[in-house]
């Protein structure tokens, strides 16, 4: 068998330990649950939530065991971190970009009530009201 394969086998033999360590304690839980229906209110309730905790942590032990033990997954999670950090930078960039556009046209329009009327259009629009 090649280096590959033993890897790919390595790699689903502890996915499938961890699953089996991970569910074994609520199948039993429910089995005996099932023939005997004391037996779920005898169980303290710690241990039931032990239980379901067990259950929870297979989704938390599966990507730490591609990551310590796949490099290829180890690649492309790194590889998608930096995209992620690149996008960030790029928003950063294009908000940046669009508050000095905000504070441009804020300055525009304070510069525009700022300044006094334009007397000579105003005037010329008041006489050639009185010339017709």
């Amino acid at each position: 068998m090649d280096r590959h394969r033993r890897k790919a086998l390595k790699l689903l033999i502890v996915i499938i330990v961890e699953f089996f360590i991970c569910w074994t304690p609520l199948f039993i839980y429910h089995t005996f649950g099932t023939f005997d229906k004391k037996f779920y209110r005898s169980m303290p309730s710690i241990f039931v939530d032990l239980i379901l905790l067990f259950s929870f942590a297979s989704l938390l032990c599966n990507p730490f065991t591609y990551y310590f033990m796949s490099k290829r997954y180890r690649m492309l999670n790194q590889n998608l971190t930096k995209k992620d950090q690149e996008a960030r930078h790029i928003v950063e960039a294009l908000r940046l970009h669009q508050q000095q556009n905000i504070l441009e046209y804020k300055q525009k329009i304070n510069k525009q009530k700022s300044s006094p009327p334009n007397y000579i259009i105003y005037q010329t629009k008041f006489r050639s009201n009185t010339v017709q």
